[in-house]
């Protein structure tokens, strides 16, 4: 029968390689952002804008009915019930 190694010990060993827990990090970051898991304030977002040399812009204009309503249900989904 061979040794087993526990997922803890494994992860310690990936981890501790030079550059792996800042890229861990950037994953879990990326993770979050991607599927809602925070809301990122502007300072965060205009960092992201400016590490490919952009600029963030933010842009207001007026929704019309369709626009409303998928507003509604994205906010209906992630649990922020409003009205449209």
């Amino acid at each position: 029968m061979s040794d087993r190694t526990s997922w803890r010990a494994v992860r310690e060993e990936i981890l501790g390689r030079p550059g792996a827990g800042a890229a861990y990090e950037a994953a879990r970051i990326r993770f979050e952002l991607e599927t809602g898991g925070t809301m990122p304030t502007l300072v965060v977002l205009e960092r992201l804008a400016s590490a490919p040399g952009m600029r963030l812009t933010v842009e207001l204009g007026p929704l019309d009915r369709a626009s409303r309503l998928l507003v509604a249900v994205v906010r209906y989904c992630a649990g922020l019930h409003s009205e449209y």
